[in-house]
């Protein structure tokens, strides 16, 4: 499976691309403040799922989705001062807090997923065969609490 094949990838990549469209409407002020922070935010969920994915331990990648998951969160919070402030209205932001809410759930079954038998890396299936990769039971507990 390839990067660009990952549904979540895929879905965080519009997300934060809506999101970029909303703010270069904004004043400079807001953009240089707020609006950097925001887009930071959005980008990094789906930066974070590459990196992760590019990784050949299901430790990294399940690291990365958790740094992502994290960013997501980031966004909820910006996205939600920004409404506070004037620069996104109600019905924008139901729009976009949704489409958070659904990238959150897709992004809790992926981390789900991993170490289930699913390859996620670029590896064509198999881990680099001169880098060991960890067994699930040397993987701490990052059961994901819905």
């Amino acid at each position: 499976m390839k990067l660009e094949e990952l549904v979540i990838y895929q879905t965080s990549n519009e997300l934060a691309d809506k999101i970029w469209k909303l703010i270069v409407q904004w004043d400079s002020f807001s953009k240089d403040t707020l609006g950097k922070e925001l887009i930071m935010a959005t980008d990094m969920v789906a930066t974070n799922i590459a990196v992760g994915f590019g990784r050949y331990s299901k430790y990294d990648t399940k690291v990365y989705a958790y740094y992502s998951r994290g960013a997501l969160f980031a966004a909820k919070s910006w996205l939600t001062k920004a409404h506070s402030r004037g620069l996104v209205n109600f019905d924008d932001l139901e729009m976009l807090i949704g489409e958070i809410d659904i990238l959150e759930t897709k992004l809790n079954n992926y981390i789900k997923s991993i170490g289930r038998g699913r390859t996620n890396n670029s590896g064509g299936g198999s881990y680099n065969k001169y880098q060991p990769h960890q067994s699930d039971s040397d993987m701490p507990n990052f059961d994901v609490q819905d």
